[in-house]
């Protein structure tokens, strides 16, 4: 692959990251509306994975509806609730792609609710 072809990808896998629609699935129990901005554990002391010790200067959030349904699930076991989907607006500077439809943030805002 020429430079300019490395260019040209790194340029689009930007564009496209950038231009995503992405979820967060989560609890009613929360009381989250449009506006409302997302922020992680470490600043709410809220985390669905009491095992997790990392990354808990971020919020998760995924470009896949279905994994953000799925995630909403094990938020209703862990605190009860209703199942909510969000469409959100992550922070743009901190997004990082993590794996698969995985990806996180600083911070997300709210910009519609998708389910509950």
């Amino acid at each position: 692959m020429t430079d300019e072809q490395k260019e040209f990808q790194e340029y689009f896998t930007s564009f496209l990251e950038k231009n995503q629609t992405y979820f967060h699935g989560t609890s009613t129990i929360h009381h989250l509306k449009i506006g409302d901005k997302i922020l992680p554990p470490q600043d709410t002391n809220i985390q669905r994975e009491l095992y997790r010790t990392k990354n808990k200067d971020v919020v998760f959030i995924t470009n896949s509806i279905e994994w953000a349904k799925s995630w909403a699930y094990k938020a209703v076991q862990v605190f009860g609730g209703a199942p909510v989907v969000f469409l959100v607006e992550p922070d743009e500077y901190s997004l990082a792609h993590r794996m698969n439809a995985e990806y996180t943030a600083n911070y997300a805002i709210i910009k519609g609710i998708l389910t509950n």
